[in-house]
């Protein structure tokens, strides 16, 4: 049987292709984006890699498969594919990332708290003893444990316009996915006038040094590492909540995307039409695709 190909520079790419992906017909390995793969050895020829720096890149630590970066699909390719020789992609995956989106929260702790006013002077207090809280999607995913211990108190007035409050709290917490810390913390706030525009200062010790903040509250500010949440919990010794994460819909419906792509190049290339995508993939050198 004679295989046609392609050349780009000094590098031939044949028509043959493994999951619709290129080959080399010089070091007979695939071209799938992201790295060159070996059909002979049934491995990639490089590790997996990320844009943004990751100690192993596209690793799951509940899956000891994904942290070998020179496996193809977790060496499960009846029911995984690849669709760039990056992470590998499942139907149980697409599945689970739109059952994630369902967050379920159960909480118990043991504590005390309380609250006495007197005029326009307020004060408050919390100690909690211990406190245990667990979080995890339908599907298995964002699934942490979080341990807390700590006090608190604050006391405020307000009168008229002006409104005072000065806040106190200090703690410990030991969680599954950010680890262990210990902090002690002050925060106070003066606002004045109808618009009851605010003034505050904060400060906080932990384990990393002291860190503070002070200045007019203007603005509003969301940190883009936190999944946007809806939803609610209640608690009485025990809780237990539900919310939905919109962050989570994002990214399952951008890795559905992804898989729809995959799947549709996958059987326009080998079924429909095993004649399209003619064009060579570009030419990355040597040391790249040879093993």
């Amino acid at each position: 049987m004679t295989i046609s190909a392609a050349c780009a520079s000094s590098v031939c790419f044949s028509r043959s292709r493994f999951t619709g992906k290129e080959r080399d017909s010089e070091s007979g390995n695939d071209y799938f984006g992201a790295r060159y793969y070996s059909s002979a050895m049934g491995r990639f020829m490089s590790p997996d890699w990320s844009a943004k720096y990751e100690p192993v890149p596209y690793a799951k630590l509940g899956d000891p498969q994904t942290l070998n970066l020179y496996a193809y699909v977790l060496n499960n390719p009846l029911t995984h594919f690849d669709p760039d020789g990056h992470a590998c992609d499942s139907l149980w995956h697409c599945a689970q990332s739109f059952l994630n989106v369902i967050e379920i929260k159960v909480s118990a702790s043991y504590g005390t708290q309380g609250s006495t006013q007197w005029g326009i002077a307020k004060g408050e207090y919390h100690a909690t003893v211990a406190g245990l809280e667990g979080t995890t999607g339908l599907g298995g995913g964002n699934s942490g444990v979080e341990f807390k211990s700590g006090v608190g108190a604050s006391a405020s007035a307000s009168g008229g316009p002006a409104k005072a409050s000065l806040s106190v709290q200090a703690g410990a917490q030991a969680s599954t996915t950010q680890g262990a810390s210990l902090s002690v913390s002050a925060n106070g706030k003066l606002a004045l006038g109808p618009q009851a525009t605010s003034f505050s200062a904060s400060g906080t010790l932990d384990q990393n040094g002291v860190h503070t903040s002070h200045g007019p509250d203007l603005s509003l500010s969301a940190d883009k590492s936190t999944d946007w949440k809806i939803g609610g919990a209640f608690t009485a010794g025990v809780g237990a909540g539900v919310s939905v994460n919109f962050s989570q819909l994002g990214r399952a419906l951008s890795d559905f995307s992804e898989g729809v792509n995959a799947a549709g190049s996958y059987l326009m290339v080998n079924y429909v039409n095993p004649a399209i995508n003619s064009t060579p993939p570009p030419v990355l050198p040597s040391s790249q695709y040879h093993p």
